[in-house]
């Protein structure tokens, strides 16, 4: 026979408040192992400061980033008219003179640029052998080397007209970012580092002659696209224009009043100004896509960034091969 032991009071209300006391323990654990309940996702405002803080920080970075891009462009740039200078002293050795404004001895024959003439001295002796030096820039057989792009001779920072060249233009020259230093005014003779045209065999314009001094004198500069709408080509009755015509430059066309480059002397503002358009000055005036100036190579080698604040008559000392000017600081 079973006895049931029957509960006192203070024994019931002693193992309830153990039971308790246990339970709370466990809980205090377990808050303890599992720490505090997280809070998941974002409030409207928090997100709104974060929208606004990467705004702020895009609007900082991109003026930088333009800035380094340009900087990019413009080493690219300066490291291609270095090496037009080299092949310029390359060429000097060679031929014992310096290379002439074009190929052939009249101004208006388009056989060929001075650019041409100095290929094989760019690392360019493929489009160099290829080339026929009696026929025009634009003739069958010097086609497939005047209309290739030439990376040496267009600066990254050129930007070219987006227009197309149909076939009825029957020109379709690749463009180019350079051009001689020839004159210092656009109806002044050539006074720069290139004399007056003649054949190969007769040019004899040396080193000796440029008595300013090499590192006083300008061989080619900069030149960019910012009239292609000012004049049109005689094609152009659809709207289309040529790089070679009177709109842009080509890096292969030679005819003078298209390739050869002048500092407008008569009328100074003109440099480097992609705004202000007055003809025939302004074709053939230096003048550039970067901010504040042109890059230039001088016969020496050396490459130097003509800021738009230097004096018109420094400008104009820069060009000339035996001006006698005293002052070519800049």
């Amino acid at each position: 026979m079973r006895h049931h032991h029957k509960l006192c009071p203070e024994e019931t209300s002693n193992g309830r408040a153990a039971v308790n006391s246990a339970r709370h323990s466990s809980d205090r654990q377990r808050n303890t192992i599992s720490g505090p309940r997280s809070r998941f996702g974002f409030t409207l405002v928090e997100l709104l400061v974060v929208i606004s803080i990467i705004g702020v920080l895009v609007a900082l970075l991109f003026p930088a980033l333009q800035v380094a891009r340009e900087a990019a462009r413009g080493c690219s740039c300066r490291n291609n008219l270095r090496q037009i200078g080299i092949a310029t002293q390359c060429f000097y050795d060679a031929k014992k003179h310096l290379p002439p404004p074009k190929v052939g001895g009249s101004p208006t024959s388009n056989l060929g640029s001075t650019f041409v003439l100095l290929l094989p001295y760019l690392e360019q002796l493929s489009l160099s052998s290829q080339y026929n030096f009696a026929k025009s820039v634009a003739s069958p057989e010097n086609l497939p080397i005047t209309t290739a792009r030439v990376d040496v001779f267009m600066c990254p920072s050129l930007s070219p007209p987006n227009y197309s060249v149909g076939s009825d233009c029957g020109e379709i020259l690749a463009p180019g970012s350079y051009m001689i230093s020839t004159r210092s005014d656009y109806y002044q003779r050539n006074d720069g580092a290139f004399g007056q045209p003649a054949e190969l065999h007769e040019y004899d314009l040396g080193m000796e002659d440029i008595t300013d001094g090499t590192t006083h004198t300008l061989l080619v500069g900069e030149i960019n696209f910012a009239f292609a709408d000012k004049l049109e080509a005689p094609c152009s009755s659809a709207g289309i224009v040529t790089f070679g015509k009177m709109t842009g430059f080509a890096w292969a066309d030679s005819y003078w009043l298209k390739a050869w480059g002048h500092m407008a002397s008569e009328n100074p503002h003109l440099y480097n100004n992609s705004k202000q358009f007055i003809a025939p000055d302004s074709n053939r005036t230096y003048r550039s896509d970067h901010p504040g100036g042109v890059h230039f190579v001088l016969l020496d080698g050396s490459v130097s960034f003509l800021r738009d604040e230097v004096e018109p008559e420094i400008r104009r000392a820069l060009v000339t091969r035996a001006g006698g000017e005293l002052d070519h600081s800049f």
